[in-house]
């Protein structure tokens, strides 16, 4: 099943750099200079920005939660949904100009890459 789940992952990653990017539901089109700017302004207690936030964490916390039942396994390996958006911001920061899907999907890459290095 892991197998799989990774054949799935290279295959949407590479089909998406291959053809136009495919369409994204929900707040994972958005990009990370969005991301950046709600959390910045989560910082700064703007209300708007503080519910766009809370609007980004559910989306990754149902995108992650999806490819965990997928695959059968904690792909974040027990990472807590408040530091994965700390990585996912660290990442959209280095490059505002991509979108929150990637960089969520950078962060369980990641992720399982060091799992497999552990096991």
């Amino acid at each position: 099943m892991p197998f799989l789940f990774g054949v799935f992952l290279l295959f949407a990653v590479g089909a998406a750099r291959a053809e136009p990017a495919p369409v994204l539901w929900g707040y994972g089109g958005q990009s990370c200079a969005r991301v950046v700017q709600a959390s910045d302004g989560l910082e700064r207690g703007n209300e708007a920005e503080i519910v766009d936030y809370g609007r980004f964490q559910e989306w990754v916390a149902g995108f992650v939660s999806g490819i965990n039942l997928a695959s059968g396994r904690d792909v974040l390996n027990g990472m807590a949904l408040s530091v994965a958006m700390q990585r996912i911001e660290a990442e959209c920061r280095e490059d505002p100009r991509r979108d929150l899907f990637s960089a969520a999907t950078a962060l369980v890459r990641a992720s399982m890459q060091f799992d497999q290095l552990v096991r």
